[in-house]
């Protein structure tokens, strides 16, 4: 193949594609190239050009919305803490009973940022799947054993299961378990008493989906794009009740992701709400 004779610095749409690269290295990552329909070959690098600028102008967008909300979730029991702090400075050590709700307040908020900060760091080694390590796992057994054992998180609801067929699929299963701990949690929470949540499985061309459904509240439409967002709070959000951080499904999604599969939710608003872990077959562990 002999190189292209027009291809050179001075040809005008090769310096637009540098001079937009030197824009993107500069940080500027709003920085498009306008089509280029005289030469297919650098049309299609354009194209692909404003395709990376698209995505990294996404990711970096996401990284600030989620270090920003980190920040936010972090300021409150800091806040807290140094307000207790003022107040037995200021002499509540001389009154026992006062200093003594102020330790239990800011125990509660230490306990608080040690868990966040746990989260954090469960989402970030998920998201970089140094902590998955796959094997044969016989889905049956693994899913009626964890009915078993989280049948607590459904208090006053049912907590049914609804097998499937006889299969085995390669993932770990503590990882997989804490993301069923997760979309049990989160079900109940979304579920009044007396309510029904069911966990399963079923088989699917080229993989297994493992399942929670509820009968409960349901997920607003405007919501439903967001919730496996880290720290969304939707306007019924489960945070918003019980203090949470809003990484639990964020986590279910990484754990999904680092078994090389995707986690799904369908819901409407007063219909109940079921998510879907979606594994591959077929692959080898990954130790």
């Amino acid at each position: 193949m002999t190189p292209r004779e027009s291809l050179s610095p001075d040809d005008p749409a090769v310096a637009r594609l540098a001079a937009a690269c030197d824009a993107l290295a500069r940080g500027d990552l709003s920085h498009r190239i306008a089509p280029l329909p005289d030469d297919p070959a650098l049309a299609a690098l354009a194209a692909a050009f404003n395709r990376m600028a698209e995505a990294l102008e996404a990711t970096l967008s996401a990284r600030q919305r989620f270090v920003a909300d980190a920040a936010h979730e972090l300021r409150t029991p800091l806040a807290a803490i140094r307000g207790a702090l003022e107040v037995l400075l200021g002499g509540a050590l001389d009154d026992p009973p006062s200093a003594h709700r102020l330790a239990q307040g800011m125990y509660r908020d230490v306990t608080r940022l040690s868990r966040l900060a746990e989260r954090l760091l469960d989402l970030s080694r998920l998201q970089a799947a140094t902590t998955v390590r796959r094997r044969p796992l016989d889905v049956a057994a693994f899913v009626r054993a964890f009915v078993e054992q989280a049948a607590f998180l459904a208090q006053e609801r049912t907590l049914a299961l609804a097998p499937g067929p006889a299969v085995v699929v390669q993932a770990d299963p503590d990882a997989l378990r804490e993301a069923l701990f997760n979309l049990v949690d989160n079900a109940a929470q979304h579920t009044t008493p007396g309510g029904r949540i069911t966990v399963g499985w079923t088989v699917r061309p080229a993989g297994v989906v493992l399942f929670v459904a509820d009968d409960g509240e349901g997920i607003p439409p405007q919501d439903l794009p967001h919730v496996f967002e880290p720290f969304y709070r939707g306007e019924h959000a489960r945070s918003r009740r019980r203090g949470g951080a809003g990484l639990g499904l964020s986590i279910v999604q990484a754990i999904a992701r680092a078994h090389g599969g995707e986690v799904h939710v369908t819901s409407a608003p007063g219909e109940g709400a079921r998510f879907e872990i979606w594994l591959p077959q077929g692959e080898e562990p990954v130790d």
